[in-house]
């Protein structure tokens, strides 16, 4: 959802929100490159450094979220996919509050998150929890989605802009990898590569005409 349906990088407005400082996010970042840490290890590693500096709450987080920003031109497409009819499903490695309100606002009905924040009953933060690794996720999501309208994977048109698609891209045959001018491309094979939300919108009229 980062750089794709949304401006910019939620994951680091929650970071500096719950007192994470950017060089502790690139370290644990680089060590989940390098596999050092699993994808849980990492993020149970972000939930004790947001409990340990106590300035973690729901009011905070709500205030993260509030400067994430809609890409308008995800919000074209997205208006043009409901136009032509198309079933949709919103897949985001990001947490669950974010995800919904984000999913309201573009009227996408189906959508998946991969975190939860949970919070104490006076709103401070409690836990991030994460059902799997992201791409697994993203997988899982996207056949239980095929099943629910008897689709097969290859009917589905995916489009993300990060290694944790490859599986999708993968399961389809059809990855639209989106990455703008000045963006390293992530090393994942792909079907089709674009620079721009509209030539998504250009690829789907010709894959429904």
């Amino acid at each position: 959802m980062d750089g794709t349906v949304l401006q910019g990088n939620s994951w680091q407005e929650l970071h500096r929100c719950c007192g994470l400082l950017d060089v502790e996010d690139q370290v644990m970042l680089r060590w989940y490159a390098e596999g050092a840490v699993s994808y849980r290890q990492w993020t149970d590693l972000i939930a004790s450094i947001y409990k340990a500096r106590g300035v973690a709450t729901r009011d905070a987080v709500r205030a993260a979220f509030d400067r994430c920003t809609l890409d308008p031109l995800a919000e074209e497409l997205v208006a043009d996919i409901n136009r032509r009819g198309l079933r949709l499903i919103l897949l985001s490695d990001g947490v669950d509050e974010l995800v919904n309100r984000v999913a309201d606002h573009l009227r996408i009905e189906e959508r998946a998150a991969n975190h939860r924040i949970e919070y104490a009953a006076d709103g401070r933060f409690e836990g991030l929890k994460m059902e799997a690794d992201d791409a697994q996720f993203k997988a899982e999501r996207l056949l239980a989605f095929c099943r629910k309208h008897a689709l097969a994977p290859h009917d589905c048109v995916c489009v993300g802009d990060g290694c944790n698609e490859r599986l999708i891209f993968e399961l389809t045959g059809r990855g639209v990898l989106y990455c703008p001018p000045g963006r390293v491309p992530p090393d994942l094979p792909f079907w089709r590569r674009v620079d721009s939300l509209k030539d998504v919108q250009i690829i789907l009229k010709e894959e429904t005409s």
